[in-house]
């Protein structure tokens, strides 16, 4: 009897337990920082850049800078929002991603500019030891 009443405890004890660590609550929004590879000597892997253009209404073609560029593996990603990479473009309006693994990628680029929020969505193939460069155009949304 004494032995039984020993083993309903422990049991308890150990649900207990084991309920308390697995609700632990995180309260890191923050995500982690992105690496980007600049060398890399592998036969798998090429350089990705993207260049972000917008009609800025008089018909000319502007590359702006601090366009978020976002690169996805499928078009299920881009709907929850669950993207590899998020880089920003620079004062030329390149977006740099350095080595990725080759294979093919959804880009999305987007910017509000002058009140007007700008998306842009398109593919982009890396392959192996190459350098890719792909020319996108913002559209309002």
């Amino acid at each position: 009897m004494i032995m039984v009443t020993k083993i309903k405890i422990l049991f308890i004890f150990c649900i207990f337990s084991l309920a308390l660590v697995s609700c632990k609550k995180d309260n890191d929004n923050n995500p982690d920082s992105q690496d980007i590879v600049n060398e890399d000597n592998s036969e798998f892997t090429g350089k990705l850049n993207v260049k972000v253009y917008y009609n800025n209404g008089n018909g000319a073609v502007v590359a702006p800078s601090g366009v978020v560029v976002s690169l996805y593996a499928s078009t299920q990603d881009i709907q929850y929002g669950y993207s590899m990479f998020d880089v920003s473009t620079n004062s030329s309006g390149v977006a740099y991603f350095g080595y990725v693994n080759m294979g093919n990628y959804y880009v999305v680029s987007t910017k509000e500019i002058n009140n007007v929020l700008y998306q842009g969505t398109d593919m982009v193939q890396v392959r192996p030891r190459r350098d890719e460069v792909l020319n996108m155009t913002m559209l309002p949304k």
